[in-house]
């Protein structure tokens, strides 16, 4: 199908540029998601959008306050002035507007408004990615289960092999039955490497949840896993 599809021929050649792996082992659910808090670029950006909100509160807020302006000259030649000219003077100017009706008010109250916002959004978004990983993490587990069972499965479909390969030499069993034997055992190869091929997607769909991705390398190259291709 791969070679129709491409347009080959059937002179062409695949073989895949690494081995699909599933890890013996993995860290539990509670240090993906302090990765995540850490390193989620979603996560990232609504902290971002906190601070712009807290310096909205804060500056709404400031107009409450007078506004203090500080000014000042030094003579540093005094040539044919009076000598009674002061070589500095320094000059404080304050304003503050006591009265602007309710303008003030409102707008600090949609400055916080929009803090509260943000920070609500924050909290969700917070909330959405540890469930998500929980649920990748769960799914890992679940992968890695049905693929204990498919080894069980494949040792019995190549001992089954084996006894109607045996049977069929010695005259006790039809090639039909030696056949549907190994369509049985390919089945089962299949269906590993299909459990293994699910692990590594959801492996790279949490490392990207938690702002990582590029550990994925590490994991497939680590010591704790096991590989197979096709």
């Amino acid at each position: 199908a791969l070679q129709n599809t491409m347009a080959v021929g059937d002179s062409g050649e695949f073989s895949p540029a690494s081995k699909l792996f599933i890890l013996k082992t993995i860290e539990d659910e509670d240090f993906f998601i302090r990765m995540a808090l850490e390193n989620n670029p979603q996560l990232k950006q609504v902290d971002s959008k906190r601070e712009l909100a807290a310096t909205g509160v804060k500056l709404e807020k400031s107009n409450y306050l007078p506004t203090v302006a500080l000014s000042g000259t030094y003579d540093m030649a005094n040539k044919d002035l009076s000598p009674y000219v002061p070589d500095w003077m320094v000059g404080v100017g304050l304003n503050w507007s006591i009265f602007e009706g309710n303008a003030r008010n409102r707008k600090l109250q949609s400055a916080r408004f929009k803090a509260e916002q943000v920070e609500q959004a924050g909290l969700k978004a917070e909330e959405d990615i540890k469930t998500g990983i929980k649920k990748l993490h769960q799914q890992l587990g679940m992968q890695v289960e049905q693929l204990e069972e498919l080894d069980k499965t494949l040792e019995f479909a190549r001992t089954y092999v084996d006894s109607r390969d045996k049977a069929f030499r010695e005259g006790l069993s039809t090639s039909t039955e030696l056949v549907d034997a190994n369509l049985l055992l390919a089945k089962v190869k299949i269906e590993r490497l299909q459990a293994m091929f699910n692990y590594d997607v959801t492996l790279a769909t949490l490392l990207q949840i938690c702002g990582n991705p590029d550990l994925f390398i590490a994991y497939q190259s680590g010591n704790q896993v096991i590989t197979e291709s096709f």
